[in-house]
Formats: structure tokens, C-alpha cells, sequence
């Protein structure tokens, strides 16, 4: 029964206006002690299961909190200058700056977390991917306003796409001990990093980010970034305009007296790719890989094939 009340609770952050409106029926008129058992037996059958499954304590979530405040930076300052206007319906993704609103989205990655972890309360890649899925769609479903039939297939789309190339490298990211297993903790922070790059709101000098994007970037996870691997996404670099301007343009001869060419994207690649390779062995290290982050610039990139469904 509990795992049948933690799925209905899943269900429930999900599609929180749905919900709403369900219980507002049930707790009206004629009905008003059948709703109140029905959200009496929500909050006793959901919430022992998730505070088993998914603990997270007051210390992890301050260090959730203090992880996200670095990856985001400070807020701008035509934010932190203005005056407060009173509510507002609609929520953005810098309201996550809110400790109480932290706190809320750290209780849906919870449920998230109970629901789809396995039997010993951890996370594999394959569970980590599906529950990425699911708390990419609660924060759309949360954030949007355009609730229309096409407006939602397109966001399936956008998400099925960016959560192909950036999942499993968000879960490399986060699995420090690499041990293929992530707790509730790391499911929350990765969740936070993917929306934090995907919606544009990660600050391009943070740590962590480098590390994404190395990981990202090695698709097979052998530690070294190849030049198949580094091709792919100069490409995609290329593709969304996030290159820096004028790099595919090299001088023909001495100071370009024969005027320049247009690199192809595997001439670039090559090119990037030796200047980077310190050591000559045809691939990058993490160390090597460094040096071509402000050539890439991953988190722009990921936050361009993320515009569909970006929720700022």
C-alpha cells in the first residue's frame, strides 16, 4: 500500500492544479468528509513512505541550498533591488532563491526520488533518467502557462532530446564515488544542475560545470574525451551559433595573404583538439578538456537546445 500511496503522491506534485481542483470537489457540499479523509489518507500513506525512502535532513538540505547559490551565482541586480510587488501567480525559476520555495522543490524530488528508486533506496542510470524525466515535466507543469495539447508535445520532445545528450553525464557529475548509485541528496542537486544550465540561469565560471561538460562530453565514460566524441558536439556548437564568432575561419598562408578559409566541423574539431592535447596522445584528459570550455561553452549550448521547454 505504501508504494501504491507514494505513486499517487508522485502523481499528485506532478499535476498540482489538477490535484487542487480534485480536492476542492471532494471537500465541497455533500462531500466535505470524504475529501478531508482522502487528503487525511494522502499525507499518512505518503509521507512515512517518503521520509523513509528519500531522507534527506536539515543539514543536506542547507548544502543543497549553498550548492545551488554557487552554480546560479547572485541574483541579478535588477532582482535583488526591486521592491516586492505582491504575489504573483506565476513562478520562474530564480524563485528557487526562496528558501521556502527551495524547500518545497526539494520535497517533489523526494517523492520523485521514493517513486522510482529501487528496493534499497538508491538510484541506478537507468532510474535516474526516468526520474530526471519526471521532475524536468513538474517543473514545466508548474512554471508554464500554455497548457495546450501542441505546447506540451513539443516540451516531450524538447526534453526526451536534452535529457539524451545531458542525463547520463548530470549522473556521472553527481555519482562522485562511482559506484553507479545515487541517494536522494544527489538526485536533488542533479536535478537542480540540469535545470539550473538548461534554463540559462548557471553561472559559466562554477566548478561543476566543467565537470558536466567533460562527462557530457565522454559519452563512453573511458575518463578522455576522443575526437568522435569532442566532433559531435562542435558540431552542435556550430549548430546553436554558441562558437566563438569567426571560428571557422582560419588564414590561408603567412599573416592571410591568400585570404581565409571556412573550416569544416572536423577540421575545427582537429584543430581544437591539438591545441588542447598537451601530451600529443589524440585525446583529452579532464585537465585538457578545461582548456576549450570558453570555446565550447557547454552550458550555453545545453541551454540553447533547451529553449522549448526553459522555464525563465
Amino acid at each position: 500500500m505504501s508504494f501504491v500511496a507514494a505513486m499517487a503522491g508522485a502523481a499528485i506534485v506532478a499535476r498540482p492544479l489538477q490535484a487542487a481542483k480534485v480536492f476542492a470537489k471532494l471537500s465541497s457540499g455533500t462531500c466535505t468528509a470524504v475529501g478531508a479523509l482522502t487528503i487525511t489518507g494522502f499525507g499518512l500513506g505518503v509521507a512515512p513512505y517518503v521520509k523513509t525512502r528519500a531522507p534527506l535532513d536539515l543539514t543536506q538540505r542547507q548544502a543543497l541550498l549553498e550548492d545551488f547559490t554557487a552554480v546560479v551565482g547572485p541574483p541579478p541586480a535588477s532582482q535583488a533591488d526591486a521592491a516586492p510587488q505582491g504575489w504573483q501567480f506565476r513562478l520562474s525559476f530564480e524563485d528557487l532563491r526562496n528558501p521556502w520555495l527551495f524547500h518545497a522543490f526539494t520535497q517533489a524530488c523526494r517523492t520523485v526520488f521514493a517513486a522510482y528508486a529501487d528496493a534499497t533506496g538508491v538510484m541506478t542510470p537507468f532510474e535516474f533518467r526516468c526520474a530526471l524525466h519526471k521532475m524536468i515535466d513538474i517543473t514545466w507543469t508548474w512554471y508554464s502557462q500554455d497548457g495546450s495539447w501542441d505546447a506540451r508535445a513539443a516540451q516531450a520532445l524538447a526534453v526526451r532530446k536534452l535529457l539524451g545528450r545531458v542525463a547520463d553525464g548530470a549522473f556521472k557529475v553527481i555519482d562522485e564515488d562511482d559506484d553507479g548509485s545515487i541517494g536522494v541528496a544527489e538526485f536533488t542537486g542533479a536535478v537542480l544542475l540540469v535545470l539550473a544550465v538548461a534554463n540559462g540561469k548557471a553561472a559559466g565560471d562554477a566548478p561543476i560545470l566543467q565537470r558536466l561538460a567533460f562527462r557530457i562530453v565522454d559519452a563512453d565514460g573511458d575518463g578522455v574525451v576522443s575526437e568522435r566524441e569532442l566532433q559531435r558536439w562542435v558540431e552542435l556548437a556550430l549548430e546553436h551559433g554558441t562558437a566563438p564568432a569567426n571560428a571557422q575561419f582560419e588564414p590561408r598562408g603567412p599573416w592571410g595573404i591568400f585570404g581565409t578559409r571556412v573550416l569544416t566541423p572536423a577540421r575545427l574539431t582537429r584543430k581544437w583538439l591539438r591545441a588542447a592535447d598537451l601530451d600529443q596522445d589524440g585525446a583529452l584528459s579532464q585537465e585538457e578538456f578545461a582548456s576549450l570550455a570558453t570555446s565550447l561553452q557547454m552550458h550555453e549550448l545545453i541551454h540553447g537546445m533547451a529553449r522549448r521547454f526553459a522555464i525563465s
